[in-house]
């Protein structure tokens, strides 16, 4: 499943028709060849790509309510109240005001709760879930110094993080996405992945301490994708 936001702001969960784990052997081979011929030059995948690779409304989904269109960020960073369930972190275009939604036994979100005023100094907060092996969900934000800030959770009942730890100096004025990728090479760390203006894609290995190694290029011209994510 995956939650997805519509353009008339309402939020959905939504269960894909077909996983890729369950495609047959000759879809999966013509997934591959497609993805090979996808060039800079599209701005699209191609048709016949499998469905899963594209959520729409017509596809199964749960509703979760309507007004997601005020928010300008949307992002789960894990557990924030400490219930083992993944919570969602969004804050409000107009205020920058900042609000959790928490996870439920039923798929859904419980009511919203203020925990964050005028955040407006940050380009974009994105959830990474644990930094550094205390199981708590964390954003990473930017702001607009290009200083690279973590925020844990807290993981108390009502939710929140603490203060904020600076991981990165004038770092990030060339990204134009930011995301926290999980445990990307396998060693047990979260990690993250970056892309630049010019369309590289770099990943930087988490130390599990809450910082990251240096960044290694892992792909180019992705320029041609609206969203990293």
């Amino acid at each position: 499943m995956i939650a997805v936001r519509f353009s008339d702001g309402h939020a959905a969960v939504c269960r894909l028709p077909q996983e890729p784990d369950r495609l047959s052997r000759r879809e999966r081979r013509r997934h591959r060849a497609e993805q090979v011929r996808l060039r800079p030059r599209h701005r699209a995948p191609p048709a016949s790509w499998p469905s899963w690779a594209a959520v729409t409304p017509s596809t199964p989904y749960t509703s979760l309510g309507t007004g997601w269109n005020q928010y300008d960020v949307l992002t789960s960073p894990g557990d924030v109240n400490g219930d083992r369930r993944p919570d969602l972190i969004a804050r409000q275009a107009s205020t920058g005001d900042v609000y959790l939604y928490r996870g439920t036994s039923t798929g859904r979100l419980a009511a919203r709760l203020k925990i964050g005023s005028r955040w407006t100094g940050y380009k974009k907060p994105v959830g990474v879930g644990g930094l550094n092996g205390d199981g708590r969900g964390a954003l990473l934000a930017q702001d607009r110094s290009n200083e690279l800030w973590r925020l844990d959770a807290t993981a108390t009942s009502t939710g929140g993080f603490e203060a904020r730890v600076k991981v990165f100096t004038d770092w990030g004025a060339s990204c134009n996405a930011v995301v926290g990728a999980g445990d990307f090479t396998g060693d047990g760390r979260t990690d993250m992945v970056v892309r630049d203006t010019s369309g590289s894609l770099w990943r930087l290995n988490g130390n599990g301490k809450g910082s990251f190694g240096s960044r290694v290029r892992i792909a180019t011209g992705w320029q041609v994708y609206r969203a990293v994510g």
